[in-house]
């Protein structure tokens, strides 16, 4: 009876340490099959104002299946929904219109199936939120012989403005004025003299701070005459 005894004990606390075991491994494996993919981090960002174009880059994700994108207008209205190849790091927005501000958010996804019941789901990782706007768009009015002003649409809860000038395309500018309102004078000007601007508005959006990007297409050439 007592040799029965020990048998019985020695099979429930083994039967404990394979049940143990299981355990064990079933938790290392559902950790596995259910950790998120890494935040997507985006690098770039190059606006298109004349074409309302808007291009995002990012790092590449490794051990994906693709990425899923969404794009909301200032309204909050869905704009685009919708999943991506994993080779992707870019991505063309479309009708991105002058000083509205969009949120552009995308986070990566893998498949994977379930060790223990076969099943298949998408396992995804956090959203990368950010708000785009499209760099201003300069118009120039005559005040005198050696000053210009610039005004552009001003952009949705715009912080302030930087406007800056240059004479050459491709040469180094300089910051010509910094203001509050959609609109600046730029002073001693040299008559007979292109020169080359842009501006670059700061918005708040949720208490996160952005800039335009700065794009050669969204230059601007001012020409006295």
């Amino acid at each position: 009876m007592e040799k029965k005894k020990k048998i019985m004990l020695w099979f429930c606390v083994s039967l404990m340490l394979l049940l143990g075991m299981c355990v064990s491994v079933y938790a290392q494996e559902s950790a596995a099959w259910n950790t998120p993919p890494k935040k997507v981090r985006i690098t770039a960002q190059k606006g298109m104002s004349s074409a309302r174009k808007y291009t995002i880059y990012w790092q590449k994700v490794q051990n994906i299946d693709g990425y899923q994108i969404e794009l909301y207008d200032s309204s909050n209205k869905r704009m685009l929904s919708k999943k991506i190849a994993a080779d992707r790091t870019n991505y063309q927005l479309s009708n991105i219109r002058n000083s509205k501000i969009y949120r552009f958010r995308i986070r990566a996804f893998y498949k994977a199936a379930n060790p223990y019941t076969g099943i298949s789901r998408n396992v995804y990782g956090s959203y990368r939120t950010i708000y785009i706007c499209q760099q201003p768009k300069p118009k120039f009015y005559w005040n005198s012989k050696s000053s210009v002003r610039v005004s552009w649409n001003a952009v949705q809860n715009a912080v302030d403005y930087t406007v800056y000038l240059s004479k050459k395309r491709g040469g180094t500018y300089q910051k010509a004025a910094k203001v509050k309102t959609p609109q600046a004078t730029l002073k001693k000007l040299k008559m007979e003299t292109t020169y080359y601007v842009y501006v670059v508005a700061t918005y708040r959006v949720n208490k996160t701070t952005y800039k335009t990007p700065v794009s050669g297409t969204s230059s601007f050439r001012l020409q006295l005459k």
